[in-house]
């Protein structure tokens, strides 16, 4: 299977809401810098040589809710800096 057709098995258990957040997650993760297919195709690699390697973690339904309102928290205090806003506590 290639890395595509992995990635695009992967995205069909999550949700459309779910999706959409990955979705703006990847085009802002570089600090705004919009991906390359070559920076894209390398992530994925890194990602997937993690997963060969054992470095992950699983999680149950609580807590992949908990690591998506962590990483959404995390990614909305991220844009208040770069607006120059004060962020929320």
């Amino acid at each position: 299977m290639s890395t595509i057709e992995e990635i695009k098995t992967a995205v069909t258990k999550v949700s459309r809401q779910e999706r959409r957040e990955l979705q703006r997650w990847l085009q802002t993760i570089s600090e705004g810098e919009p991906w390359t297919d070559e920076t894209l195709r390398h992530e994925i690699e890194l990602g997937l040589k993690d997963l060969e390697e054992g470095r992950y973690r699983t999680y149950d339904e609580a807590g992949l809710h908990e690591e998506f309102e962590r990483i959404k928290l995390e990614g909305r205090r991220r844009l208040a800096l770069r607006q120059g806003k004060q962020p929320d506590a």
